[in-house]
C-alpha cells in the first residue's frame, strides 16, 4: 500500500509539517509505505517519482492541493491520474473556502467535527456530501515529556484576534447597518457561549441571515452569489467565536497565574497583571515546552462539539489539560470526563482550575485515563483501514 501525504510549509506556525512525520511514522509502522511530497516549485518531479512506484491514495490537510488541475482538460489532476484523493479538513468550511470547494469522483472531503460537515453538506456549492471522521490521536509517538512537571501555572497556547480591534474594523469597513446585523450576530454568539458550549454558532448565525440582510450585503459588495456572501458572514463571525471564547480565559482567571504564548495578545498585556506573561507563539514542532507545567494547558475548541489538536498532544504527552468544549465524551467514550471540559458559564472555568490547582496529579491522572479511553476508541489502526476502505470504494466505483 502506497500512500502520499502532500505538504505545505506556508500555513502560520508550520503545522503541517509535524503532521504529516507523525503521520508517515504511523502508516509505515503498520506496515503501509507512506511519503511526504512537499506542495512546491519541485511538486511535479516529486509526485512524478512517486507515481512511478504506483500510488494508492493521496491525503491531503485542509483541502490544500485539491483543485490542483491540467491547464488544457481542467480537469483535477486527481481525476486525470485516477488516484483518490482524501481531504483531511480540522479547519471549518467557512475558511479558505476554495480548500473544500474541488470536486470530483476521485476527492472525499472529511471534517472532524460533525458540525463542520453539516455546514458543508448545507452551504457548499459541491455535489459531493462530506462525512464525519474522528481522527486518532498522532501524537502518540511524540518525544517523551520528562515525568516531573516544573511550574505552578497553567499555559495557554493561543493567538488572538482582538475582539475590540474586530469591532472597530467592521465599523469602519462597512455601512451602519451592515454593523448593526454583525453586531447583532456576534452578541447572539456571545450570549450562547456564555450559556455554555451547547450550540454550534453558526447555527446561530444562520438565524440572522435573512433576504433584507443579504441585500444590504448584495448592494455594497456589489455581487450576486449569496452562497458567498452567506459564507462571508459566517467567516467573520466565526473567528469572532474563538477569539471571544479565548479572552474569556483571561477575564475569568485574573487571579490564576497563566503563561499565554500567542500573538494578539496587546491589549492585555497592557493591564500588566502580574499573575499572566505572554510570550511569542512557536511553531508547532518547536512548542513541546508548552505541555511541562505542573498544572498543563488551557484549550479552546473550535466549535462545540470538537476536540482541538492541542488537547490531544497534552493527553499524549501524560499532560492536564482544560478545554472549551461540548465534545459527547459520554457518547463517543462511555464515561465521564465533565471535569476535563469547561463553558462559557460564569465561574465554570474557574472551578474547574481550582480544582486542578488543589490536585494537579489527580487531573493529570485524569487527562491520562481520557487519552487511554480516545485511544482504545479511534485507534490509528482503524483509522487508516477506514481510508483505505474509502480509497478502495473510489476506485471500484470509479473503473
Amino acid at each position: 500500500m502506497k500512500i502520499v501525504l502532500l505538504n505545505w510549509t506556508g500555513g502560520e506556525n508550520d503545522p503541517f509539517s509535524p503532521f504529516n512525520e507523525l503521520l508517515a511514522k504511523k502508516f509505515n509502522a503498520i506496515g503501509r509505505d507512506a511519503s511526504i511530497v512537499n506542495l512546491d516549485s519541485n511538486f511535479d518531479k516529486h509526485f512524478a517519482a512517486e507515481l512511478d512506484q504506483g500510488v494508492d491514495f493521496v491525503l491531503c490537510w485542509q483541502g490544500i492541493g485539491s483543485r490542483l488541475s491540467n491547464l488544457n482538460s481542467k480537469k483535477t489532476i486527481w481525476e486525470e491520474l485516477r488516484i483518490p484523493l482524501i481531504c483531511l479538513h480540522g479547519d471549518h468550511p467557512c475558511h479558505n473556502l476554495s480548500n473544500h470547494l474541488a470536486e470530483s469522483r476521485f476527492i472525499s472531503h472529511f471534517y472532524g467535527s460533525a458540525s463542520f460537515a453539516h455546514y458543508a453538506n448545507s452551504h457548499l456549492a459541491r455535489g459531493t456530501p462530506a462525512y464525519t471522521m474522528f481522527c486518532p490521536n498522532f501524537f502518540q509517538n511524540a518525544r517523551a515529556t520528562p515525568r516531573a512537571r516544573q511550574g505552578n501555572y497553567f499555559v495557554f497556547p493561543k493567538n488572538l484576534d482582538d475582539t475590540q480591534a474586530t469591532l472597530e474594523s467592521w465599523k469602519e469597513k462597512y455601512p451602519r447597518n451592515i454593523y448593526a446585523s454583525l453586531h447583532e450576530i456576534i452578541d447572539a454568539i456571545g450570549k450562547a457561549f456564555k450559556n455554555g458550549n451547547s450550540l454550534d454558532h453558526h447555527r446561530v448565525t444562520d438565524q440572522f441571515i435573512d433576504q433584507p440582510f443579504l441585500n444590504l450585503l448584495r448592494g455594497f459588495f456589489n455581487n450576486e452569489d449569496e452562497k458567498s456572501l452567506r459564507n462571508f458572514v459566517h467567516a467573520i463571525t466565526d473567528k469572532y467565536y474563538r477569539n471571544f471564547a479565548s479572552q474569556h480565559v483571561l477575564l475569568e482567571l485574573p487571579d490564576v497565574r497563566i503563561k499565554i504564548f500567542g500573538r494578539g495578545w496587546d491589549r492585555f498585556k497592557r493591564l500588566n497583571n502580574k499573575n499572566h506573561e505572554f510570550g511569542p507563539a512557536p511553531n508547532l514542532v518547536d512548542g513541546d515546552f508548552q505541555y511541562h507545567s505542573n498544572y498543563g494547558i488551557i484549550d479552546i475548541a473550535p466549535i462545540y462539539d470538537s476536540l482541538h489538536d492541542r488537547t490531544l498532544k497534552a493527553a499524549a504527552f501524560e499532560t492536564g489539560f482544560l478545554i472549551a468544549s461540548s465534545w459527547d465524551f459520554s457518547e463517543n467514550l462511555g464515561q465521564d470526563f465533565s471535569d476535563l471540559f469547561f463553558s462559557g458559564v460564569k465561574n465554570n472555568l474557574r472551578e474547574k482550575t481550582e480544582m486542578v490547582i488543589r490536585n494537579p496529579d489527580s487531573h493529570r491522572q485524569h487527562a491520562s485515563n481520557f487519552a487511554r479511553s480516545y485511544n482504545q476508541t479511534f485507534s490509528f489502526y482503524r483509522f487508516a483501514k477506514d481510508l483505505e476502505l474509502t480509497a478502495r470504494i473510489t476506485k471500484v466505483q470509479n473503473n
